[in-house]
């Protein structure tokens, strides 16, 4: 009897092995990249993160490697010339694993802003949408929009 059940555990086992996993990676959330934005912004650096509840959206905020190096000691936005800033929202998805959990959908666009010149301070500004991504429309530098990104503090973890 004992042999019995000892072979029936292990062929329970065999068979709860075999079965394929299901999908982990969110690849409804990928970005991209089309003619007109060649970079990914997901393989930057995460500088801070946000979610909008009323519009059902999740952003976060990407920097190159100068745009990052330079959030983690100032707070004043005054980027240095060559940093650039990607912020990039996805519409929100139940995730399928967890009940009452949202994970990124879709992305509904991308905003990158460029530093060009550090004399001057000049910023290029712009958004891009769709699958490949390209460009919307061009923002001016004093818009609401990419003054609220030059003040996102970077996130500070424990």
């Amino acid at each position: 009897m004992k042999r019995f059940i000892y072979l029936f555990i292990v062929a329970a086992g065999c068979c709860i092995g075999c079965t394929t996993p299901t999908e982990s990676l969110n690849t409804t959330a990928a970005i991209v990249p089309g003619k007109e934005l060649q970079e990914n912004p997901l393989l930057q650096y995460v500088i801070s993160s946000a979610i909008n509840v009323h519009q059902q959206t999740m952003s976060t905020l990407y920097g190159n490697a100068k745009a990052y190096e330079y959030a983690k000691g100032h707070g004043d936005g005054k980027y240095p010339q060559g940093a650039v800033l990607y912020e990039v929202t996805w519409h929100q998805q139940n995730d399928p694993t967890w009940f009452g959990a949202k994970i990124p959908g879709k992305p509904a666009q991308v905003t990158v802003v460029k530093f060009t010149d550090d004399a001057q301070h000049q910023i290029q500004a712009a958004v891009y949408t769709g699958a490949p991504l390209h460009l919307q429309k061009t923002i001016a530098a004093d818009a609401p929009q990419v003054q609220q990104l030059l003040k996102t503090p970077i996130a500070v973890s424990p």
